[in-house]
C-alpha cells in the first residue's frame, strides 16, 4: 500500500520537527 508508507514518513517528519526544537 503506498498509503502504509505515507505513515512512517509523516511520523518521521514529526520526530525531526520536534529534533529541530531541542536544538539551541
Amino acid at each position: 500500500d503506498e498509503n502504509s508508507c505515507l505513515i512512517p514518513s509523516e511520523a518521521q517528519k514529526s520526530e525531526n520537527i520536534a529534533f529541530s526544537n531541542s536544538l539551541p
